[in-house]
This record gives C-alpha cells, structure tokens and sequence, in this order.
C-alpha cells in the first residue's frame, strides 16, 4: 500500500518519493515510516514500533531512538514524526492512501489554540486544541486532515490573525474560539 503526505509519497514497492527525487531509505526506516503511515494520526507505542520494525526481537529502546532520528533526517524539512511524550510517535502530517488524494482528499483543518478570557488559565487554550485535533484524528469516518499542531501554533506565536493561517497552511478550514469562565464560578455574579 502506498501513501502520500507532505511532500512524500511512499509507493507500495518501498521506493520514497520527494517530488521527482527517489530516495533510499534502510529496510529498518522503512518499516517504521510504513508503520507510522499505517496509523496516520494516531500515536503508535514504542512497544508496537519495536515489533513492526524487528519483529518479536527485543530491540534496546536506543536502537528505536536511532532509528527515529535517522528516518526523521532523511525527511528534513518536513517535521513529520512526532514525539508524544511517554506515549509513542505519530505522524503529524497529513497522510492519505496513494491514488485516493486527488479525488477524495478531505479538507484540510487546522485548529488554533483557543484564546482564554479573565480568569482562565492560558494552558486550557492549548489544550483543547489539542484534546480537539486528537479526537478529530481518531473520528471515522474521518471529516477532515488535520494540520499539524506545530505548524498552526507557530504562526499563531507570530501574531498571524487565522484567516492568514488558513491561508498560508493552504487549508479550507480553521477552527478559533475563546475559552470564557462562566461569572457565577468565580463569584462575580450574584451578591
């Protein structure tokens, strides 16, 4: 089965693709980013990487780790593999199935973080952008790609209002809201 995401395409033969550029990726590397695009979206365990890659050998968590960094060097620039602490890794990027992006490409979403109004802390609006794109991620059928989390954040850090965002992330739609406390909760309603 073969994919595309960012700017790679992955053939069912293994060859990877940038563009019109082949590129030689280890049998190693390649059944790792086979087994990240087999769950795009989704964090993957070290545990499930280990057996993709070498079978019911128990591989040293060092040998993942240098795994991991090689596969990610060999797609700079594109910061596609994501460490979710504790967790596993997961593409960030969105990944879809060779021969279905043209026609059935989904839109592409990107979720900023939430503003916070008085009172709230300023985490909660990272975080239920996050607890959203996760969800989204997991939804199937799927309703839209997500955009990755560090690409919508960094332009947000910049000041970027999310009509620029959308814009320069090519994507078809950007969820923004505002995270407000509600008066009672905080004593400021009744007297």
């Amino acid at each position: 089965m073969g994919y595309r995401f960012a700017e790679f395409r992955l053939d069912a033969d293994g060859r990877l693709l940038r563009g019109d550029t082949a590129l030689e990726l280890p049998r190693e590397e390649l059944a790792l980013l086979r087994a990240l695009l087999e769950r795009a979206g989704e964090v993957v365990s070290v545990d499930e990487l280990t057996r993709a890659v070498w079978g019911e050998a128990d591989a040293s968590s060092h040998r993942l780790a240098a795994c991991l960094e090689s596969l990610k060097e060999r797609l700079q620039p594109a910061d596609c593999i994501e460490s979710v602490r504790r967790d596993g890794y997961r593409i960030s990027a969105v990944a879809e199935l060779n021969g279905l992006l043209p026609s059935s490409a989904l839109p592409l979403l990107v979720i900023l973080p939430f503003s916070t109004g008085y009172e709230v802390p300023e985490y909660l609006g990272l975080a239920v952008a996050e607890q959203t794109m996760e969800q989204l991620s997991r939804a199937r059928p799927a309703v839209a790609s997500i955009a990755t989390r560090d690409s919508a954040c960094a332009l947000a850090r910049r000041g970027l209002n999310a009509q620029e965002i959308g814009k320069m992330l090519h994507a078809e739609l950007v969820l923004t809201g505002q995270i407000l406390a509600t008066p009672g909760r905080y004593g400021c309603g009744r007297r």
